[in-house]
């Protein structure tokens, strides 16, 4: 028919929620109605289908399964405490390491330097110049050593 109720109103009846005139009215469009008729029969259906009884497991079931349930959460604690372990562990390294290297670096500060390479003591020798660009020209250390005399080189390169 034209004037069918909407689903929501066919939901609503079948799970009583209607009340008054308006449940009147939907049970006598159901009788008139083959169409309303079976979208009824298919909301019983399928509520057939969800309500169906849950098959209840035995005893001994529920009981083997609270052991395995038991058995997997003792097992999960002892992984988390190695887990634990494991970073403690690493943690400890890892401070050893920072220790050890910043007594280290404090001794590298104190250490006597190593003679510094022939082209750290070049710019004295192009600083005098008076062209700014021959200085400038010069500013890089490779630059420096290449302009530096033969005898601030040193003389095991020349062989």
């Amino acid at each position: 028919m034209t004037n069918c109720p909407s689903s929501e109103k066919l939901e609503a009846y079948y799970d009583d929620e209607l009340a008054g005139e308006a449940r009147l009215a939907i049970e006598r469009h159901l009788s008139e109605c083959a169409q309303c008729e079976a979208a009824l029969a298919r909301l019983r259906a399928i509520s057939s289908a969800f309500g169906a009884e849950e098959p209840k497991l035995s005893q001994i079931s529920r009981h083997r399964l609270h052991l395995k349930v038991d058995q997997l959460l003792t097992e999960g604690r002892t992984i988390e405490r190695g887990l634990a372990r494991i970073a403690w562990m690493l943690s400890g390294m890892a401070a050893s390491v920072l220790l050890i290297g910043s007594a280290w670096l404090a001794r590298a500060k104190d250490a006597p330097q190593a003679a510094p390479p022939p082209w750290v003591g070049v710019a004295s020798l192009t600083s005098d110049t008076t062209d700014a660009s021959a200085r400038d020209a010069a500013a890089t250390p490779a630059a420096e050593w290449y302009l530096a005399s033969d005898t601030s080189r040193g003389s095991d390169e020349l062989q």
